[in-house]
């Protein structure tokens, strides 16, 4: 066979390996587009003619209640002359219904909402002005339309900001378009800016420039010293040894510096990691999946945290056990680090600069820093995919490696597996590797005229090829079996029935813009991954963005944030870096390929194109964050050290870049070194303790704040806030007296401030308290819900129902919120089916909620149908066992209703005896329904004594109202007649009694204190 030219050769070489990644690229990107294009898969592309619209409410960080509510949209629009033909296009996330001028004229369903609907509506147009509303459902995100007319192939009226809508009964606004960003919400204190932080800081960062500049002086000095002694390749083994010892001592110095200063349960959702190894170290068996929110996680760390645990005699439930797990973090970092470093001697053999930058980037990235010092499995995955990685880059090095060393890559990989699902992707490009450099060296004895050979090399490379898939499978594969046989899939993440998939996280869906836009992370890098996937990423790389999982400012990680803001700024730095290494590391590969770099940029390609995936296919379970994605930080780390030493030599380059990439390093380092013995790492721990309720553990915290300073005002307000929890309400007014006239703008301490003032009585002072404190900060949902509250107690009907829906613009699967708009269109406005509207609301977000259905009941009661109010009532009996409200209504139902289908008076004595049970026989209320369910039961003799014990029960209580109803009943008792109330009749009376107690129980007058308490 003729040999190819030299210059074909290097042709082939060069462009085979890029058509390759192009065909790769454009490979993935179709089938993500494809992918998004399912009707399970929340992505609303973009189509001609409208906008995808929504109702502006701001995206909290907090889990939401899966639960159905809709949006209404409406708009007027002119028609000056009708068109020859109207089309309606409609598409609603998940189902809409339309109408036109009142009149309906479509529904989408729930499956095919990614299909548009067409419908002709030229016959339902009008000159003039018309009107248009659509009210579209969804229960895992919120509600969203696209929407068009189109006349005579123009469009007539489209989806855009014009639109009106109200989510969940709201107040009315105007819709915001899907793919804007979101508002900033008005709490009060806004987000720290970069030119407030850069202020506050200036000297810092002066300081840690001059100590960078320092510090890369010293390196070159040491570099020339080295070359000087002939030293001319990378780090030798002794030097390595140093490096790394350096490295773990410094990760081991931050760990025990910050033990104290890092309160127990933070951290991304620790409390349920801390659950799970919990219930293995008590229990000593797998828990089920839908046990807790990360029972459904592979179980390696979880084991080996309760195996820890165990071995020192502690639990998760003591501080010590939580600072044995976090020293765990800190051993597993500094293991990951020199398994970086190991990697970066491979890769970068004699250049001993390279390997000292992707170092400091290993050691400087943020998200290392932060992610580390959490108890969270993430740490141990991540190790683990270092630790293959390295393993993996010397099976590549070698001709013919060793069983021993495919087998230890084979047990990492499966641990990997059996620590997080994520280890997925890192086994495909690692497998991938293998298999590749096994066919290139089969390819090459082939081209080279021995065949034998290179089938015996293809056999011997299957086998072992195998091997490793085997003992990965038998390591961690025996989990996901697991869970296939118990759940029938593998990954019961998405098992409907779990308890993880009870709630939904905003935004919920995702648009174009959602995937591509990169805007706030420098302006306001704080949740501003809520708006955008870069956004997200960069601002959880660089920095711990979402306050280690808390989403409240109060209760976040005690970091120094306006160094972290400052330091998204010094990020670019890094971000420059790894930019400029990766095109080099992607043209070297293309014009030189290598198993090497092809399993870097392999390993992060494919976790790009998974974290996209995931995030395109669930933004209801979790927003996108950067530490899904530290299985390749070995790559990124390497990439970084290429960018940092584009060539050799670049004294220039290193010169402007080194103390750069120093200074960044310095910053991040001190970012998340807490500043002792402070009153903000003081209150970091209270405020933690005072979120999980551990009240006794926070005050010696917050008095120790006290001492250090007394005049501040977050320490006055956590210990208002303790005062009022502990209902030391007139000790807790003083205490918060106090931190509001240190800082006004604290909304949180105005908050329990107003609460306080309620609770003894100053109920004016409390409202107008409130209400200044809302003007201020318009976004407090939490001051919506008190004040409408309040008001419907004091019969404030209009001033509550402003209130609530309101709040319902912040909070619309708050409850109470529901509960009062249904109060008030019941009582006040007459309105049973709006009323009813927003009961159904608060019934699907809690089925539960006792006060919703008590307000279901008498609804019911109303509209003549009292075995539906029976039903309604007996299932607040089982929330609330200790309230006789529910008891007593139903019996008096049960006992005088003319239906007979419903009329029980067995059931009707029951619940009348635990009504007077409860009121310990002194409520006339309850003793009359048990009066009546006595003559229903023909018990007319008990009857009558227990009348006049409702007599004399009345007279004491100042019924006198009453007396005459009861006297009433007595008559015809002694007449031995039940009494029997038609459902007509029970109808009417309900509706004239709106004002007052609408069923027979004197607690049901007094929605307010209904509303007060959630059972």
């Amino acid at each position: 066979m003729a040999r190819q030219p030299a210059t074909e050769t290097t042709f082939l070489r060069a462009w085979l390996p890029a058509l390759f990644a192009l065909l790769g690229i454009a490979a993935s990107g179709a089938a993500l587009a494809w992918f998004a294009r399912g009707p399970d898969v929340p992505f609303l592309a973009g189509h001609r003619g409208a906008q995808w619209i929504l109702y502006p409410q701001p995206d909290w960080y907090i889990g939401h209640r899966i639960a159905e509510l809709d949006t209404q949209f409406r708009r007027t629009f002119y028609v000056d002359s009708l068109p020859k033909k109207a089309v309606l296009e409609l598409r609603a996330f998940r189902r809409g219904r339309v109408r036109i001028n009142d009149r309906p004229v479509a529904e989408s369903g729930q499956q095919g909402w990614k299909q548009s609907i067409r419908r002709d509506v030229t016959r339902l147009l009008r000159p003039g002005e018309n009107s248009i509303s659509v009210i579209v459902a969804n229960d895992a995100a919120p509600p969203v339309l696209w929407l068009v007319i189109w006349a005579d192939g123009q469009p007539l009226v489209a989806t855009d900001r014009h639109w009106e809508a109200s989510y969940a009964g709201a107040v009315w606004q105007f819709a915001r378009p899907a793919s804007a960003q979101v508002a900033e919400t008005r709490m009060g204190k806004p987000f720290p800016h970069w030119s407030d932080a850069l202020r506050a800081k200036k000297a810092t960062l002066q300081i840690n420039a001059l100590l960078a500049v320092g510090l890369w002086v010293v390196i070159e000095v040491w570099l020339w010293l080295r070359k000087r002694r002939g030293q001319l390749g990378g780090l030798t083994s002794r030097e390595t040894i140093v490096v790394a010892s350096f490295a773990t001592l410094a990760w081991f110095a931050l760990a025990i510096h910050n033990r104290a200063w890092i309160a127990p349960d933070t951290g991304f959702d620790a409390f349920w990691h801390k659950q799970y190894i919990d219930y293995l170290q008590q229990l000593h068996r797998l828990p089920p999946a839908d046990y807790g929110a990360e029972m459904h996680q592979p179980p390696l760390y979880y084991l080996l945290g309760a195996t820890v645990l165990t071995l020192t005699r502690q639990s998760v439930a003591s501080d010590m056990g939580v600072t044995i797990l976090r020293f765990l973090s800190a051993t597993l970092a500094a293991t990951h680090v020199v398994f970086i470093l190991l990697s970066l001697r491979l890769l970068f053999p004699d250049h001993v600069r390279r390997q000292l930058a992707g170092l400091v980037l290993a050691i400087g990235l943020p998200v290392h820093l932060f992610i580390f010092q959490y108890i969270t499995n993430e740490t141990l995955v991540t190790t683990l995919s270092s630790a293959s990685i390295y393993l993996t880059l010397r099976i590549v090095s070698v001709p013919r490696p060793s069983w021993k060393l495919l087998l230890t890559l084979a047990v990492c990989l499966g641990a990997a597996l059996l620590t997080k699902l994520t280890a997925v992707v890192l086994v495909v490009a690692v497998l991938c590797t293998l298999a590749g450099v096994q066919l290139h060296k089969a390819w090459c004895n082939h081209s080279g005229n021995r065949g034998d050979l290179a089938s015996n090399t293809l056999i011997d490379a299957s086998f072992k090829l195998a091997a490793v898939v085997a003992v990965m499978l038998i390591v961690g594969g025996w989990h996901y079996a697991r869970m296939y046989y118990n759940y029938g899939t593998p990954f019961p993440r998405q098992v409907e029935h779990l308890g993880s998939s009870s709630t939904w996280v905003a935004p919920g869906y995702h648009t174009l813009a959602h995937l591509t836009n990169f805007h706030r992370a420098l302006e306001r890098p704080y949740f501003s991954g809520l708006d955008s996937f870069p956004d997200a990423i960069f601002t959880t790389c660089w920095g711990d963005a979402r306050y280690g999982g808390s989403g409240r400012r109060t209760v976040r990680p005690p970091w120094d944030y306006e160094l972290m803001t400052l330091g998204y700024f010094l990020a670019l730095i890094p971000c420059s870096v790894i930019t400029i290494g990766a095109l080099l590391a992607t043209v070297g590969w293309i014009l030189r390929p290598n198993a090497s770099w092809f399993l870097l940029l392999s390993l992060l390609a494919l976790m790009a194109i998974a974290l996209s995936y995931e995030n395109i296919r669930h933004p209801h379970l979790t927003v996108a964050k950067a530490w899904y994605g530290l299985p390749a930080s070995v790559a990124l780390c390497a990439l970084g050290a290429w960018g940092a030493i584009p060539w050799q030599p670049s004294r220039w380059w290193a010169m402007f870049v080194g103390p750069l990439l120093l200074l960044w390093a310095l910053t991040a380092w001190q970012t998340f070194w807490v500043d002792a013995n402070t009153p903000e790492a003081y209150l970091s721990v209270a405020g933690k303790h005072v979120q999980r309720k551990r009240y006794q553990r926070a005050l010696p915290v917050l008095q120790r704040v006290l001492e250090i300073d007394n005049r501040n005002a977050a320490a006055y307000r956590l210990l208002g806030i303790v005062m009022v929890e502990r209902s030391q309400h007139k000790q807790a007014i003083d205490v918060l007296r106090r931190a509001v006239q240190l800082d006004p703008a604290d909304t949180i301490a105005r908050f329990y401030y107003a609460n306080a003032l309620k609770h003894v009585g100053e109920h004016k002072k409390a409202t107008e308290e409130l209400r200044n404190l809302l003007r201020e900060a318009p976004d407090f949902g939490d001051a919506y819900v008190s004040l409408a509250v309040w008001q419907l107690g004091e019969k404030r009907f209009s001033d509550a129902l402003q209130a609530a829906r309101e709040g319902l613009r912040l909070k619309p699967r708050q409850v109470e919120l529901h509960v009062v708009a249904a109060e008030v269109y019941f009582q006040h406005e007459q309105r049973i089916d709006i009323a009813q509207r927003y009961v159904n609301y608060a019934l699907r977000i809690d089925a539960k909620y006792a006060p919703a259905l008590k307000l279901a009941a008498r609804i019911a009661q109303t509209q003549g149908q009292p075995g539906n109010a029976v039903a309604y009532l007996e299932r607040a009996m089982t929330q609330t066992p200790h309230r006789p409200e529910p008891f007593n209504s139903a019996a008096w139902i049960l006992a005088t209703t003319a239906d007979k289908s419903v009329r029980n008076p067995k059931r009707a004595l029951q619940y009348a005896q635990r009504a007077c049970m409860l009121t310990v026989n002194r409520s006339a209320t309850c003793l009359r329904t048990l009066a009546a369910a006595q003559a229903a039961a023909e018990q007319f003799d008990k009857a009558v004594k227990t009348i006049d014990q409702a007599i004399r029960a009345a007279r004491l209580s100042g019924e006198h109202s009453l007396i005459d109803t009861l006297e009433g009943d007595r008559r015809s008792y002694r007449a031995r007649r039940p009494l029997t109330i038609s459902a007509a009749d029970a109808a009417l009376s309900a509706a004239q009694r709106r004002n007052g107690p609408p069923l027979p129980s004197k607690g049901v007058a007094q929605p307010a204190g209904d509303l007060k308490a959630r059972d």
